[in-house]
């Protein structure tokens, strides 16, 4: 076999690895830990609260830009991978007590509400 041949090959062996391997989530322990937090406060919606747009806006199917609930977790959280779950719950606990996006209330306002704390 030539080397292009084997290149070729190659490429088209990774690509169908890549449309095999499942997809994975970036903050995994994040929602976990919202999720058990919340539960009641959520419990029976229908919008479900396992989505990564807690967190993040989604825009033309990108979830990379945070929303408001995001960037005040971020700037709560000593470090940007923080996977320790006390401080985690810790971050999430401090959030309800900052301003949401809807003049007057908190993010603990709209999650006693039953509503995701980015909702508008």
């Amino acid at each position: 076999m030539n080397k292009r041949v084997r290149i070729i090959l190659s490429v088209v062996g990774l690509l169908s690895l890549c449309l095999i391997v499942p997809n994975t989530e970036a903050r995994p322990k994040f929602r976990k830990i919202f999720q058990t937090t919340y539960e009641t406060q959520f419990a029976g919606k229908d919008f479900g609260i396992e989505s990564c747009t807690i967190c993040h806006d989604k825009v033309n199917n990108n979830l990379r830009p945070r929303n408001n609930y995001g960037d005040t977790l971020a700037e709560l959280l000593p470090k940007k991978n923080t996977t320790d779950e006390a401080t985690i719950q810790s971050a999430l606990k401090d959030a309800e007590e900052k301003p949401s996006a809807i003049e007057g209330k908190t993010f603990g306002d709209l999650i006693r509400e039953g509503r995701l704390p980015a909702s508008k």
